[in-house]
This record gives structure tokens, sequence and C-alpha cells, in this order.
């Protein structure tokens, strides 16, 4: 990728920008520099999710040549506005899912949604995903999707560290 900028669209109040330039700095990088180079914007209400996605985020992503968009907490905001009526989350969750697919074309887009009340809703869209969920025992299942082939595998939590605790 050729940007030096990743850009975090935190459209759920989810992001942890320290955590980030933490674990980048465990792996030897100087954090001021990785620092440098995450752009962040956020939105907190609805409102704000779907001017962020659909005006703000290309914007960004031009101006800064940007390769890769990581959105935390894609529907949270939804999820969690308790007026929020059936039909007025499925129009706005349709809005938001037409910003993903459009920038998506022009960047690579990482996402997260937990799971929520609109999840099903947005979750088949993506064809290239893995579900996460926690089994027993201390292992998780990880559902990999990819264009339409499936496959179920099981890991421990340990085995999620990329870096090991000291």
């Amino acid at each position: 990728m050729n940007s030096p900028y990743v850009m975090v669209a935190d459209t759920g109040n989810r992001s942890d920008v320290y955590g980030a330039i933490n674990f980048a700095r465990q792996y030897g990088m100087n954090k001021e520099s990785v620092a440098e180079r995450i752009l962040v914007i956020r939105a907190f209400t609805v409102p704000q999710v779907l001017w962020l996605m659909s005006k703000e985020l290309p914007m960004i992503i031009q101006k800064y040549q940007i390769n890769c968009v990581i959105i935390p907490g894609l529907l949270n905001t939804i999820d969690e506005e308790p007026s929020m009526r059936v039909k007025e989350a499925k129009k706005d969750v349709g809005k938001i899912m037409k910003s993903v697919n459009e920038i998506s074309h022009r960047v690579l887009v990482i996402t997260s949604i937990q799971e929520g009340k609109y999840t099903k809703w947005v979750s088949p869209e993506f064809k290239k995903r893995i579900n996460l969920d926690k089994a027993r025992h201390g292992r998780m299942t990880a559902d990999l999707y990819n264009q339409g082939s499936t496959k179920k595998i099981s890991l421990t939590e340990k085995e999620l560290l990329i870096v090991p605790r000291k």
C-alpha cells in the first residue's frame, strides 16, 4: 500500500488508537511515527455516521490517498439508539452499506460488527469475513467466509494473541 496513512472511521466510539500504537511498539516500530500515520474521525450519532460515511470519508480518502480504512463498530450507533424504529433502521443501515460498498471499490475496508439487532442484515453483504464466537473451555470458533466458500476453525484465546505477553 502506497499511502503512509491508515484511516480509522470510528462509527461506534470503539477505537483504541493508543492500543494500536502500543501494539506497533511491541513490534519495534517507532510509536511517534505510527501515531502520525493514523488518521481518526469519529461519529457519535446516526446522522453523523451517515454524513461521515457518505461525504466526509470519501473526501479524506482522496485528499490523503488512503488505501486502507478501518471501521470499528459499524452498526453500534444504530444498535444503541433506543428510539430507532425498525423501518428507519433498515433505511439507515442501507445507506451505510451503500457507502461501505462504494468505498470498498476504491480501498481496502476492514470493519468490525458486534452481534446486534441489525447484524443479520449486513453480514451476508461481506463476501470475505470472519465471524468469531466464544465457545466453551477457553476456545473460540472462527467461521471463515471467502467468496462463497466456508471453513470453520477452533482456536484457543492464547492462539489469537499475536504478540505474546511478557
